[in-house]
């Protein structure tokens, strides 16, 4: 089968540094290749190389069998494309305009408005599609998003498809839909390359697929073998820390948290009782109950049922209260945007606890204590540091200590594992331990069934599923 992309020794040197030491690989036309790493830099990096945003230090790419000049400005940013967890859909355009917004040679975009539907609108019909071509950005959700860049990258004659961390933000029924649609594009002639740190999301898709562990091409599989056969050793590639089991939750007498027929208009019927410094686990594979259990937390959907925290029953009326003074939320893909940006990491760490204490802010001895307690938890030698200093590590370290110091009766946290690379497994984990012998209890909701497995084999727990009203996708 003719090749549309071949990558040769390709390599990256960073501060003498190999990022990536020896890739090669080959994708055919209207293939999709996986590509799995534990590494988000790799990741970042091997992403960057192939759409042209870095330059290689060594190594040929070759595009429909022709080299491509790795000197040129921008190189393959008209022949490659990539969908990442970012959001490339204008809010304020239709569908159709954010289709047809930068097609070569399509001149006169306001004036032929019919024009342009009707011909989103076939191509959608082709493809079974049911987003109506005139409805704004605004109103899609993540998935349809997502879709919407794939028929975009089509139309525009892109060739190869480059996808990234998707994982991060859809659940296992989205992805069912957005691997459908990579289907019927690959039937068109166009190929995709599925770069991501959870095999079975790459195994549901890619024809093959190519193991990358520190720079290097160490492996390749056929369709079907990455989740299936080789699984331990992949994890072996990526050691895992063994964890204390958590204290026996039968220890502590005091509920921390009751929740008895809560019920909204997905949910149905929830009842959970979490005792103090217990780890519990909901698992949804659709992602709507999640969603509608966070919006009770926030305070942005009306329910019924009964919820309470610490004994005291919280009225519908105080739920964005107990939001703030009784339950803490660590929902963020990226752990930095959890954190106030203009504040030095020291400063976030205060944050929560700082209402708390009077003139919290006015007396150092506060923060220079906070400093000495926990400065051995991060990388940087030096907490008082802003934004443009924080490593990755860090970042996510001080969005799980700075509840460690307040210590609020309940922490939520929203797809904890999967929505990060794997090398930030250990930490969350290490995180998450600190939490619970602190006396905190805990409540995982995930939509990714690998999170529910990583999490059961560390702290030796099952997971929940969410009672939903519509249950039409079972879990094997």
């Amino acid at each position: 089968m003719k090749e549309i992309i071949r990558v040769e020794n390709l390599a990256y040197t960073e501060k003498n540094h190999d990022v990536i030491g020896c890739v090669s690989f080959a994708v055919p036309i209207g293939a999709v290749m996986g590509v799995y790493t534990t590494n988000t830099y790799e990741k970042d990096v091997l992403v960057d190389l192939l759409i042209g945003m870095k330059k290689p230090s060594y190594g040929r790419i070759f595009f429909d069998e022709q080299q491509v000049n790795l000197f040129e400005a921008d190189y393959l940013h008209k022949d490659v494309y990539c969908v990442d967890t970012s959001n490339k859909v204008v809010d304020d355009l239709s569908v159709a305009e954010n289709i047809f917004v930068l097609r070569k040679n399509f001149k006169g975009l306001y004036t032929r408005i019919r024009l342009y539907v009707k011909e989103c609108q076939r191509i959608f019909d082709e493809a079974g599609l049911g987003i109506n071509p005139k409805c704004y950005g605004y109103q899609l959700n993540v998935v349809e998003k997502k879709i919407v860049e794939f028929y975009k990258a089509y139309i525009l004659s892109y060739k190869v498809i480059v996808i990234k961390n998707i994982s991060a933000i859809l659940t296992d029924v989205e992805m069912d839909l957005f691997f459908r649609h990579i289907e019927i594009l690959k039937k068109k002639g166009v190929s995709f390359i599925v770069v991501d740190s959870y095999p079975n999301i790459i195994n549901r898709v890619a024809d093959f697929s190519i193991l990358i562990n520190k720079g290097l091409c160490v492996w390749t599989f056929g369709e079907g073998e990455l989740a299936q056969n080789s699984l331990e050793m992949l994890y072996a590639s990526h050691p895992q820390t063994h964890y204390p089991q958590i204290r026996d939750a039968s220890m502590y007498k005091k509920n921390s948290v009751r929740i008895h027929g809560l019920t909204t208009e997905v949910i149905q019927y929830l009842s959970l009782t979490i005792k103090q410094g217990e780890l519990r686990m909901l698992f949804d594979n659709n992602g709507k109950g999640i969603t509608s259990f966070l919006e009770i937390f926030k305070g942005d959907i009306d329910y019924d049922g009964i919820v309470e925290i610490n004994g005291k029953s919280m009225p519908k009326s105080n739920m964005y209260k107990a939001y703030w003074e009784d339950v803490a939320l660590i929902e963020d893909v990226e752990p930095i945007y959890s954190l106030i940006q203009d504040f030095t990491l020291l400063d976030n760490l205060c944050y929560p606890v700082s209402n708390e204490i009077p003139d919290f802010w006015m007396t150092s001895s506060y923060k220079d204590a906070i400093h000495k307690g926990y400065l051995k938890y991060f990388e940087a030698e030096d907490l008082r540091i802003y934004e443009k200093e924080w490593s990755k590590h860090d970042a996510l370290v001080a969005s799980y200590l700075r509840w460690h110091i307040k210590c609020p009766p309940l922490i939520i946290c929203y797809r904890p594992l999967s929505t990060l690379g794997r090398e930030f497994e250990d930490v969350t984990l290490n995180m998450l331990q600190l939490l619970l012998e602190r006396g905190i209890s805990v409540l995982l909701l995930t939509s990714n069934y690998l999170e529910t497995i990583l999490v059961r084999e560390h702290f030796n727990i099952n997971f929940e599923r969410m009672p939903l009203f519509d249950q039409r996708m079972p879990i094997e």
